[in-house]
């Protein structure tokens, strides 16, 4: 007997519940079926239907309505149960997606608005000036403020406000699926089950994911009052810290650079010496606040206007005790900052010293009559401008713009600061300020030298140490050289310093995502090894490694094996299909991500098996485009770190579980015999393929791995000593 949710959808005539329908192999009316509603593993809701009168024909199906609530949004589970006449429970569940209009309006179910005071008939704020901004949103609720410079939407085609359809996606691609398991057991009703106290049986004859249990009212009446329990089993975890968006290099004005009108040098003390604003200050972001909303439902803010001339988009969200979430839904606020006459130095971010760079220096006419504009460069110091070019008049039309160009020599190494000012015959003027750095000339050289330090009781927990940074080269570039320190409480800490570089997104051919992806596992097997908890990193890491496992697959040949460019290939490629191997067994062992073992490892593993000679050496298939996938050996001569390379996959395999049952026994113990009477006969492996062999035995002794063949601790020890004969030792360290 058993009980199933045919469908639970929107309902057509009332888009806040779900229309729910349920069939059983019994009659339902006169029947209390209850139902329970879970998201992410959280408890959303309960209740309990009932039908007076015969339903259908056969009475063995019945419809409800279930109102919809935010907790459910994007993905609920739904279970249903009802108690049989044998005094038993028989339960059905369904996952039920909700994203669709009305789930929208869900999301923004309170407004915020934005307006901003204007200056005088103005319609625009010059730098410097004070832009008031106020907010109407749900009162005592925490309103969010942004503003993104308008030319980043253009580059990136993307809206930058929190809106209800990016709120959705967000909420989606966190949310959790729970996955069909081979045995029926829906995640939803195992925690309302347990969280009620009952036990769980699974008869093995019901394909529609069915269970029955036996049952008192008191317990009945515990599962229709919504318990609260502590099970989880996964959900979208915390938002990660919101930032805003990356802004391109300010934009100092819109006319077209090259727009050339007559140039004539300036009369000395052409730029009166005047107050003239410098504008120095072009922020990447200009506004990223909150506020508390008053009882009325304002809130105000207060920020002077950046240097740049572009326009700001102006963005809001509030988040309140009783409307929740508000959102932005009309058009985007903004704020123009503009001058209707402006000056213009477009720098690069570095130059190096002793070059000649050319500059365009340039001036923007936005009045109605030509304009005659003193130009003006100046530095702080150590740039050679030429007298011709420090100062200039341009004749600029109206609406348009003028430039011309000046070669500088930058001599001096750091930041240097060039000044350009521009002063109208009308009285207009403005004044700019950029920055660039100066770099050596020549090829970095660099120099590191360790120290380990370890205070004893001795020395009272302090020990002094010097060290000898001194550069003696005569070719040194005069002025080039610096030092940095950096102290660590961990062996590795100097190697991960910069941790975070190594978490990339895999893309690319199979080649290419898979040396992107096999980092991320590594960062976060270390994380876990060292208890750290960097949860940005570790969230961003994990999802890289899910989107990495799924364009994996992509590359996978119908025989089980892998290659750069998937079934476009001849073949499969033996390095790839070990590389895959041993990093998806790695990520599986550390519950980064669940490897499909029938249609993914078995086979990949069976193809290699398949690949071993006589002697347990195995052959090359394929081509290897990346060289850095298989540590620069020529996988055409070197059989010997080919084949370490594989067993060491096939190691791994089988410490996380991926090997077949009907696996060769043979093949990992052939090759470990191989690469053992290697070792000890002495004979010549390239580094490689020592460091590799190293790993494969000492990891198949960490098994338990065992055979008569050979002895397997001496083969390590072997391969130890052979480590410390290629170990490279410098001032006391290895």
């Amino acid at each position: 007997e058993y009980i199933t949710i045919e469908s639970a959808a929107t309902d057509a005539a009332d888009a806040t519940f779900i229309r729910v329908a349920v069939s059983a192999t019994s009659a339902l009316s006169g029947r209390d079926v209850f139902y329970l509603v879970t998201a992410d593993g959280s408890y959303v809701t309960s209740g309990a239907v009932s039908w007076a009168t015969p339903l259908s024909a056969e009475d063995r199906a019945g419809e409800f309505l279930v109102p919809k609530s935010l907790a459910m949004l994007p993905v609920a589970h739904l279970v249903v149960a009802y108690l049989n006449a044998e005094g038993s429970l028989t339960a059905g569940d369904k996952t039920v997606t909700l994203d669709g209009a009305e789930e929208l309006r869900m999301l923004a179910s309170r407004e915020v608005t934005l307006s901003v005071s204007q200056q005088g008939s103005r319609d625009y704020f010059e730098p410097g000036d004070e832009v008031s901004i106020t907010a109407s949103a749900e009162p005592q609720s925490v309103v969010f403020l942004g503003a993104v410079d308008r030319s980043v939407s253009f580059i990136s085609e993307e809206d930058t406000r929190v809106t209800p359809a990016r709120l959705m996606a967000m909420l989606k691609q966190h949310a959790y699926i729970p996955p069909a398991p081979e045995v029926p057991s829906p995640c939803a009703a195992v925690r309302a089950i347990a969280a009620a106290g009952l036990s769980l049986a699974l008869p093995p004859s019901h394909p529609d994911h069915h269970f029955c249990l036996d049952l008192d009212e008191a317990r009945l009446a515990q599962l229709a009052s919504g318990p609260t329990c502590g099970y989880y089993y996964g959900g979208r975890g915390d938002f990660e810290e919101m930032e805003m968006m990356p802004v391109m290099d300010a934009v100092d004005g819109g006319a077209a650079e090259n727009q050339r009108n007559p140039v004539a040098a300036a009369p000395e003390n052409a730029v009166a010496q005047s107050s003239t604003r410098v504008r120095t200050s072009f922020p990447e972001t200009w506004i990223w606040r909150s506020a508390v909303a008053s009882a009325d439902g304002t809130a105000a803010f207060l920020a002077a206007a950046p240097d740049s001339i572009t326009t700001w988009d102006l963005s809001a969200f509030s988040i309140g005790a009783a409307a929740g979430l508000g959102l932005q839904l009309g058009a985007a606020s903004e704020v123009r900052v503009f001058k209707p006459l402006f000056v213009q130095i477009k720098l690069p971010y570095k130059v190096v010293r002793g070059e000649g760079l050319v500059v365009v220096l340039s001036a923007f006419n936005y009045l109605d009559q030509a304009q005659t504009v003193s130009m003006e460069l100046s530095s702080d110091g150590g740039v050679d401008i030429p007298t011709s070019d420090a100062a200039r008049v341009l004749q600029v039309a109206p609406n348009s713009a003028a430039s011309y160009q000046v070669t500088l020599f930058f001599s001096e190494l750091g930041v240097a600061k060039l000044k350009l000012e521009g002063q109208a015959e009308s009285g207009e003027a403005d004044a700019v300020e950029r920055s660039l750095k100066v770099v050596p000339e020549g090829f970095r050289k660099q120099r590191t030298v360790n120290l380990m330090l370890q205070p004893s009781e001795e020395l009272a927990g302090v020990q002094s140490a010097e060290l000898s940074l001194a550069v003696d080269d005569p070719e040194a570039v005069e002025g080039s050289g610096y030092a940095s320190l950096s102290l660590s409480g961990d062996l590795m800490g100097p190697s991960l310093d910069g941790l975070d570089s190594l978490v990339q997104l895999p893309m690319g051919c199979g080649e290419q995502n898979m040396l992107l992806m096999a980092p991320n596992v590594y960062v976060l097997r270390y994380l876990s090894a060292k208890a750290d908890s960097r949860p940005t990193l570790r969230e961003t890491a994990l999802r890289f490694i899910q989107i990495g496992y799924s364009r994996e697959l992509e590359y996978r040949h119908d025989d089980g094996s892998f290659s750069a460019f998937g079934k476009s290939d001849d073949s499969g490629s033996t390095w790839l299909t070990a590389f895959v191997l041993k990093v998806f067994a790695q990520a599986q062992a550390s519950g980064l991500v669940e490897v499909d073992e029938e249609s993914v490892a078995w086979p990949a593993a069976m193809w290699l098996a398949a690949l071993q000679d006589r002697t347990g050496k195995f052959r090359s298939v394929g081509r290897v485009i990346h060289s850095e996938m298989v540590g620069g050996v020529d996988d055409d001569s070197d059989s010997l770190s080919l084949t370490a390379f594989v067993v060491d996959a096939l190691l791994e395999a089988r410490d996380a579980g991926l090997l077949p049952s009907d696996f060769p026994a043979n093949t990992i113990t052939d090759s470990l015999s191989l690469l053992s009477s290697t070792l000890s006969a002495g004979k010549e492996m390239k580094n490689y393929g020592v460091v590799v062999t190293a790993h494969a035995l000492a990891g198949a002794q960490a098994q338990g791995f065992s055979s008569s063949g050979f002895d397997l601790s001496a083969a390590v020890d072997a391969a130890m000593e052979r480590l410390a004969a290629i170990a490279i030792e410098a001032d006391g360290t290895r």
